[in-house]
């Protein structure tokens, strides 16, 4: 069964064409949800959570702070929050505190600087599964014991294909 269903009603009464599209419901709210995401985090990112921050390329400096995600994952409704909070989660135990010896990070960490790693192929299953924060184009560095994320370079790029790509269809 396809996700995706157009159709085309003529309806000569009334002297009409009509032209129908549908999306499952599932693939709809998925859809839905990560480009609330997005668009939220954005929004909170340039304005409420740091004022300092007035431009992109500030932002790619410093990155996102897991507190200051974490917060604003907290604004978000549905199960899309607990993947978001489950991705946070694991990227602090994992990758911060490394509180575990049986599982290893799955983004690359630079201890107080970042990684500058180029962004690999990007699945889009994964981009949504992983609340946004899939492993190819995600990095983190460690200041302080504190996290910040960043998508690598050309990520950001890779992602908003991604959901224009899904979006458009």
């Amino acid at each position: 069964e396809e996700a995706f269903k157009e159709e085309t009603i003529v309806k000569r009464v009334e002297k009409k064409v009509v032209h129908r599209i549908s999306l499952e419901y599932d693939v709809a709210k998925a859809v839905a949800a990560a480009e609330a995401l997005s668009r939220y985090i954005e929004r909170c990112v340039l304005s409420s959570i740091d004022h300092k921050l007035t431009s992109i390329e500030k932002i790619e400096e410093r990155g996102v702070a897991l507190h200051e995600l974490e917060k604003t994952v907290d604004n978000i409704g549905g199960s899309y929050k607990i993947i978001a909070k489950s991705e946070i989660s694991n990227i602090r135990r994992k990758c911060i505190k490394k509180d575990t010896e049986n599982e290893k990070c799955d983004i690359i960490v630079g201890e107080g600087k970042w990684p500058e790693v180029e962004a690999k192929s990007i699945d889009e299953r994964n981009l949504i599964a992983h609340a946004g924060l899939e492993r190819n184009v995600t990095e983190c560095k460690v200041v302080d014991y504190e996290g910040y994320l960043l998508y690598n370079s050309g990520g950001w790029e890779k992602v908003k294909h991604i959901l224009n790509r899904v979006i458009s269809a």
